[in-house]
């Protein structure tokens, strides 16, 4: 049954009985703050009817129908008592806030003087992008010009789109903007709000380019193509843009910015230096292709040779060695690491350098390169002469380098007698390989092989003992068949006695 007290209440139903007797056991003033924090609409109805107006505190009840952002509340609350009663401001600037265009109209119906401070509702309005209140305080004359147009420059900062259009086409211009809130409001992803601006005649190159060359910094290809579209330049600040898009190490970017240059950008040089050192292949090609008279210098050059990356190397040297010879550096660089395709760009290229002077044959010959060896005898431009070449074979054959050999006595070198003066009877089966080599060659190795071979049984060195058997040493010889059974023999007892000594373990 509903209790007595509260029959006389239309609204109120057989479903709200249980909370009815729930409610006369709480403290009125806080079930009524439920009600409406709770939107329980005909709840809070219900206590405001049966409540002594003395018990409800109304300030705080209104704040509350406030802070719901529902109007319902509000009127439900003022029907009990009178607005005049508070101090509205605050209420008034949360509705702004909330951008709720119903409990702004109550205010101003209900006597809440808004024409005294509009001009201030507009500048709150537009910090929290209340569109509507914006629209609705501009009908109520608000100046859009009010504290050096504050309106829009916070709206702008904010990138509030919707509010900065609405304050544009209420007369606000680009005059009263200062430069660096053009910035601020062209820092943004959204390109809608960046072309607002550029229609309203914000300078698009502000600041020195700023706002593409932020964009760029971003790796933002979006924004900075249709930045480029609307008349953004990319020379600004000395070719800054490109020059940014580079670091960001992004090729699309790079190719976006070259396609709307017309002309060479200032320190395009640079720019491709960066991308080589940064190991940006597709960026390289892209600054080369739009531009392949454009050089780096020769310490430059340098440097790339230094990071090791060969494709970019040789595309460099490709476009740019018509330029300039090649340093006498970059060959023993290019010797040392082993670069066979950048040996042979830089041999067809050069034409002062006299390598027969230098180190690099000989360092390639000691060291077994034999691909680079072969590039510079097949290179006409390499001036090796004959003692020069001698040097390198004798570094070759010291340095059991038998590939290199192989190619040298193919065609046909003079080999000194110095030169295989290292050879002894105590060698290895390296030193067998060089010498057979040579002996093939019609070379006299001033070694004898009989010595050899004794030495290398003696000394149990199967390896040697092989090869030169392989090689064809002359085991009808009685003093060679006696050493090799005596080596067989050793050998045989030696394992079988390991053998047995394993088995005890």
């Amino acid at each position: 049954m509903i209790p007595e007290q509260y029959k006389h209440i239309d609204i109120l139903t057989d479903d709200m009985e249980k909370e009815v007797k729930y409610l006369e056991k709480v403290v009125p003033n806080e079930a009524l703050n439920n009600a409406i924090i709770n939107k329980k609409y005909d709840m809070a109805h219900l206590l405001l009817e049966v409540m002594s107006k003395k018990e409800i505190n109304f300030k705080k009840l209104f704040g509350l129908a406030i802070l719901s952002n529902d109007v319902d509340f509000v009127y439900l609350i003022s029907s009990f008592t009178k607005i005049s009663n508070f101090d509205c401001q605050l209420f008034f600037e949360n509705a702004i806030k909330n951008n709720n265009l119903d409990i702004i109209q109550f205010f101003d119906k209900s006597g809440f003087n808004i024409s005294v401070n509009v001009d201030e509702w507009l500048e709150m309005s537009s910090e929290f992008s209340s569109q509507a209140a914006i629209s609705y305080f501009l009908k109520r004359g608000a100046n859009t010009h009010y504290n050096k147009c504050s309106s829009i420059k916070r709206s702008i900062i904010k990138h509030r789109f919707e509010s900065t259009k609405i304050l544009f086409e209420s007369g606000c211009t680009c005059e009263c903007i200062e430069d660096d809130v053009v910035c601020a409001g062209y820092n943004t992803n959204n390109v809608n709000f960046i072309g607002l601006m550029v229609l309203n005649n914000c300078d698009l190159n502000v600041n020195n380019g700023f706002p593409l060359i932020n964009a760029c910094v971003n790796g933002r290809n979006e924004v900075s193509e249709f930045m480029l579209k609307m008349g953004a330049s990319p020379y600004v600040a000395n070719s800054r843009p490109l020059k940014s898009a580079i670091n960001t190490r992004k090729a699309s970017l790079v190719k976006l910015i070259l396609s709307y240059s017309k002309k060479l950008h200032y320190g395009y040089e640079d720019g491709l230096f960066n991308a080589c050192k940064k190991n940006e292949y597709e960026i390289v090609c892209l600054l080369l292709k739009h531009n392949d008279k454009v050089t780096i210098n020769k310490l430059q050059l340098m440097e790339v040779f230094k990071e090791g990356n060969i494709k970019i190397i040789e595309l460099i040297l490709i476009c740019n060695l018509m330029q300039y010879e090649p340093l006498k550096e970059m060959f023993e660089l290019a010797v040392e690491m082993k670069y066979d395709n950048i040996v042979k760009i830089l041999l067809k290229n050069t034409n002062n350098i006299d390598l027969g002077n230098s180190k690099i044959f000989l360092n390639a010959c000691k060291n077994g390169y034999d691909d680079i060896v072969e590039i510079f005898i097949n290179s006409a431009n390499s001036k090796l002469n004959k003692s020069f070449v001698e040097n390198g074979v004798a570094l070759s054959i010291q340095n059991n380098r038998i590939k290199i050999i192989d190619k040298l006595v193919e065609r046909s070198v003079s080999i000194r007698k110095n030169s295989v003066s290292i050879l002894n009877s105590d060698c290895t089966d390296s030193d067998i390989d060089v010498m057979n080599l040579l002996k093939k060659e019609g070379h006299d190795v001033g070694v004898d092989i009989n010595s050899t071979f004794k030495i290398a049984c003696l000394n149990k060195n199967g390896v040697v003992v092989k090869k030169l058997i392989s090689h064809g040493i002359d085991l009808e010889d009685t003093t060679n068949s006696s050493i090799l059974t005596d080596y067989i023999s050793r050998n045989y007892q030696d394992s079988s006695k390991e053998s047995l000594d394993n088995k005890k373990y």
